[in-house]
């Protein structure tokens, strides 16, 4: 927002936002159409549930690069028949993915639910979000790594929205009650107050 001080100390400008706020609050048709909004916002989120499933990622030769840029590493199966990506998103994990001294994937597990289409180095495939990795070296050091959703549910899960939707369904509907009770209750004393 943005406010240009007059030369009297007045502020001037950005009152669009307030207004619009105001209408909400002040009028009955404002106080309905902001409550509505609330419980659709609350059934949107809700609906947003869904189940989340883990899968491994097959055996074969892959092709794993660095891009600093996205603090992001590609891993392409070479020899695999399906062009998918797997994507180790650095931030995502609780320690730093090095693949630096290690020789081998020993087990890559992705969200099955999270592929996105991407095209990295003239290749198009689908991009999948890594959560559970488990490297070894050339003396046979196993080191695994694993993002928080990992650690929080390592088998698959579902994760259901309409424990914040709900609440804010509700928070919609009441308000939307107690809307149209003050309307029709300021309609009738309208209506006795016009008949005296």
């Amino acid at each position: 927002m943005t406010i240009i001080m007059g030369p009297r100390g007045t502020a001037r400008g950005g009152y669009g936002l307030v207004r619009v706020f105001a209408l909400f609050i002040t009028t009955y048709t404002g106080r309905i159409i902001g409550s509505l909004l609330i419980a659709i916002a609350g059934i949107v989120w809700g609906l947003q549930s869904h189940s989340v499933s883990y899968a491994h990622a097959p055996q074969g030769l892959y092709n794993i690069t660095l891009v600093p840029e996205e603090s992001r590493y590609y891993i392409r199966c070479v020899d695999c028949p399906s062009p998918h990506f797997y994507l180790v998103n650095t931030g995502d994990f609780k320690q730093f993915v090095n693949f630096e001294h290690s020789a081998y994937l020993d087990e890559m597990t992705y969200r099955s639910d999270s592929c996105k289409d991407i095209t990295f180095e003239g290749n198009k495939g689908c991009g999948y979000s890594m959560t559970y990795l488990v490297l070894r070296d050339n003396s046979g050091k196993l080191t695994s790594y694993e993002t928080q959703e990992h650690q929080d549910h390592p088998d698959d899960y579902y994760d259901n929205r309409w424990l914040l939707g709900g609440p804010i369904m509700l928070v919609g509907v009441a308000l939307l009650i107690v809307s149209l009770w003050m309307l029709i209750a300021d309609k009738r004393k309208y209506r006795v107050t016009a008949a005296a």
